[in-house]
């Protein structure tokens, strides 16, 4: 199946991240891009989460410095377990995560040609099953950091979905 996004159906925040990305570095292009996702990710499971009595309790039980979703690839794969996406979008984020991580500790990893980073990026599901229609009529990038930041572009669109039409679960009902 494929899906058609058009980019004007965007919000207006994906156009200056996706321009944003473009104008950085590669590691920059790269960090960013895995920090903005690990935020739009805890945004999006702090929708689904029935909060006790205190959110802010609940934040810090869940997501400060060594708490259970303190990490991005906890983030990733309670996303997945909760049903915010699919078990392919889950792949994306997790090389998203992983290329996120070769930029930022391994110093020879200067630019998307590095062998981990080039090839997750054209491991991406997402831009073999999501078709975005660009406004200029642009094609598809065909370089890995093109196709890193399209993906970025198609992540954060699903996430923003999962953030603005939350699901809140029903009471628990004990027998």
């Amino acid at each position: 199946m494929t899906w058609i996004l058009h980019d004007q159906s965007f919000p207006p925040i994906v156009a200056e991240i996706e321009k944003e990305l473009k104008s950085l570095s590669h590691r920059g292009t790269a960090v960013i891009a895995g920090g903005f996702l690990d935020e739009l990710l805890m945004q999006a499971i702090k929708s689904r989460i029935r909060y006790a009595q205190s959110p802010s309790m609940a934040k810090k039980m869940l997501f400060d410095v060594a708490m259970p979703l303190n990490s991005t690839d906890a983030k990733i794969n309670l996303g997945v377990l909760l049903g915010l996406y699919r078990e392919e979008i889950w792949a994306d984020l997790r090389s998203v995560n992983t290329i996120r991580n070769a930029f930022a500790h391994k110093l020879e990893c200067r630019d998307f040609t590095f062998p981990i980073v080039s090839q997750k990026c054209e491991e991406f599901w997402s831009l073999k099953h999501v078709f975005i229609e660009s406004v200029d009529g642009s094609p598809p990038p065909d370089d890995a950091r093109g196709k890193f930041i399209l993906t970025v572009k198609i992540l954060v669109a699903i996430l923003g979905l999962v953030i603005i039409n939350p699901y809140i679960p029903p009471e628990p009902k004990f027998i």
